[in-house]
């Protein structure tokens, strides 16, 4: 069939539609899931021309891309999201909070807080991976050096820090 108006239907209420309407083409179900079988080992994917969109190896990983590269996949240890510059993962909460987790362009790993509040940043994590710091309401809380000291802050000013021969107080100690 040659014409625009022509539809595939299968079922008995014609559950299961194949058509073409002038311009797109259209897979259509009012009943059920649409599955797609392959055998043991086999492979299904979605492309746009040439280019992978969503590719699902048989027996393995689950792959998206974006431009024909590969963005996200699972992997036997999870998933893995991949990219240069500013990867961000977004975690929604409960009424509009929502955790931010991401990698700069400049190496530093972060996770931020948006929603009622807007908590600003949270966590930084150093280029080298073995620095931490704590952000309440946009300012320093506490930061944890590798191998090295502790500071803990209160509004923004440093009040406790650790140190190789002790610790130092700046300000008054109540005990």
């Amino acid at each position: 069939l040659n014409s625009d108006s022509h539809k595939i239907k299968l079922g008995a209420g014609d559950d299961f539609q194949l058509y073409h309407d002038g311009t797109d083409n259209h897979i259509y179900t009012n009943a059920g899931n649409i599955n797609i079988d392959v055998a043991a080992g086999d492979d299904v994917k979605i492309m746009a021309g040439s280019e992978n969109v969503i590719w699902g190896h048989g027996n393995g990983e689950v792959a998206l891309y974006h431009n024909n590269t590969k963005k996200f996949e699972t992997t036997s240890a999870g998933v893995e999201i991949n990219g240069t510059g500013k990867n961000t993962v977004e975690i929604n909460g409960d009424g509009g909070h929502e955790l931010y987790s991401y990698h700069d362009s400049g190496g530093a790993g972060w996770c931020t807080g948006a929603g009622a509040g807007n908590y600003g940043e949270l966590l930084y994590f150093s280029e080298s991976g073995s620095d931490i710091q704590i952000y309440v309401a946009g300012e320093s809380s506490a930061v944890f050096n590798g191998n090295g000291s502790v500071e803990l802050y209160y509004d923004n000013s440093k009040k406790f820090e650790t140190h190789s021969g002790g610790v130092s107080i700046n300000g008054h100690l109540d005990m």
